[in-house]
């Protein structure tokens, strides 16, 4: 009866298969690796060889030479990962005999790479695009940054993961996927600079170019906002994805790339990228970036020290600008010491925001953990009209 029902499956999988030429995702690859599943377990030597040489070719097409995928999502990065993961500890426990070239080797490593190097210490992805909360594996696979474990010893010979990967590097950067982090010993980081994905369409990309999430002594403290929903509220899905909700600078209420919302289908794609990142210097020291999307650069400069995050923000068109910082549910505005800066806490921590020049606008917003889950937290806006603000996120 179980077999009968791997068939059945089987038979629908191949019948409504996800596949385009043109363009295909996570949705193509779930498809192929659920067929090499069931190969798997229905003896379907055939099967298993078919559906393992598509994923092969899936590997290349997406996935970056750094291991990310071109969802432009590292939840989706997630996803496909254990789908790979999935592939890989199959292989390893029934001894299966497949070609397994070095071009292949090499793309699982980078992808084993990637996921591991984004992580946070709280044991989870940093958020940039889309998340809509899927899994393949429920378990804590990734808590101790070792996937390693959840190979089967048989594939080690095949897929070995360098030492290094479990050394605590202080900075890392991943450019084709467009993710920075770093940390120390009171705090982690991470800036978005993803390109809008899936070869353009930008499917589950965010504009949130230069956008940050902050971490201090295992607290979320300043988060990406989420997603919370896709085709249920048009207008909570572009607000979810607008540079509004992100970390960085907005102009004019404008956006960094633009999207459309007439058809369903357009909550899936980005109708022009303007917001291309340009990196000036990544290290353990300072991030400086750019982009044009406002028509003249908008420059950001990180500088990191043991107890402060100072940026500098710069950017020549006039008009009303603002810097958005969204903070976790559990960072409150304690007071506001004076006309320039903000005393904020969180269980642990007290925080000081400063800035040299503009106003503070303190208002709410709901935190999206996730998908179809909303969590009111605080947001603190600097509006100013000068090209340049000066800011200090200080750990106390």
């Amino acid at each position: 009866m179980v077999f009968k029902i791997i068939e059945i499956h089987i038979e629908h999988i191949e019948n409504n298969i996800e596949f385009s030429s043109g363009m295909r995702g996570n949705h193509y690859l779930t498809n192929i690796v659920a067929l090499f599943i069931a190969g798997v377990y229905t003896s379907n030597n055939e099967l298993v060889v078919s559906s393992w040489e598509k994923i092969k070719i899936e590997l290349d097409y997406q996935f970056y030479n750094d291991g990310g995928n071109f969802e432009a999502s590292t939840a989706y990065s997630k996803l496909v990962y254990e789908l790979v993961l999935m592939t890989i500890y199959l292989i390893g426990k029934h001894k299966l005999i497949l070609e397994i070239d070095n071009n292949t080797k090499t793309k699982l490593e980078q992808i084993i790479d990637f996921n591991l190097k984004t992580v946070n210490s709280l044991g989870e992805h940093w958020n940039i695009g889309d998340n809509d909360s899927g899994v393949i594996l429920l378990s804590n696979y990734m808590s101790n940054r070792n996937s390693i474990n959840v190979l089967n010893n048989n594939f080690k010979n095949v897929l070995e993961v360098l030492s290094e990967n479990m050394q605590k590097t202080k900075h890392e950067i991943k450019k084709d996927f467009g993710i920075y982090t770093v940390k120390n010993e009171r705090y982690e980081l991470a800036i978005s600079f993803a390109p809008i994905g899936q070869n353009g369409k930008g499917g589950h990309s965010h504009n949130d170019k230069l956008s940050f999430c902050l971490n201090v002594r295992n607290e979320q403290v300043v988060v990406d906002p989420g997603t919370y929903c896709y085709t249920g509220s048009r207008e909570l899905r572009n607000k979810y994805r607008s540079t509004d909700y992100h970390n960085t600078l907005i102009i004019n209420g404008l956006e960094q790339n633009t999207f459309v919302n007439f058809e369903k289908d357009d909550l899936f794609w980005i109708k022009e990228e303007k917001a291309k990142v340009n990196i000036i210097s990544a290290n353990d020291f300072t991030f400086i970036a750019e982009h044009n999307a406002y028509k003249k650069s908008h420059k950001r400069a990180f500088l990191f020290n043991a107890n402060a995050i100072i940026c500098k923000d710069l950017c020549e068109v006039t008009g009303i600008k603002k810097v958005n910082f969204h903070f976790a549910p559990l960072v409150f505005l304690e007071k506001q010491v004076d006309d320039r800066t903000l005393k904020l806490k969180s269980v642990n921590t007290h925080y000081l925001l400063s800035i040299d020049n503009g106003e503070f606008e303190v208002d709410s917003y709901f935190y999206s953990p996730n998908y179809g889950e909303k969590i009111k937290a605080t947001k603190v806006s600097v509006l100013f009209e000068n090209n340049e603000l000066n800011w200090m996120f200080e750990i106390k």
